[in-house]
């Protein structure tokens, strides 16, 4: 299975446990998030419903996370920002 690093940033990283990355061998996004709510509990949870992702630096529908994968990916998890 590819690998999918999963890319944390503000209240995700927190709720990682400060952790800044976390890579993870699983067939689609979907997978590697629920492997990383696993790992560190509801609050991540939570914050993955509310955040957008990018994976490789482009912007990801939903649809993407669940697709399968064939190729190592980097998935930046960005919760919502103050002021938009």
């Amino acid at each position: 299975m590819p690998a999918i690093t999963l890319t944390y940033f503000a209240a995700v990283r927190a709720a990682a446990g400060g952790a800044t990355s976390e890579t993870y061998e699983a067939d689609s996004v979907s997978t590697a998030q629920a492997a990383a709510i696993a790992a560190h509990g509801t609050e991540l949870k939570r914050l993955f419903t509310i955040s957008s992702f990018l994976i490789n630096g482009k912007a990801a529908a939903q649809s993407d996370l669940v697709a399968p994968v064939t190729q190592a990916l980097r998935v930046d998890v960005l919760p919502p920002f103050a002021g938009g």
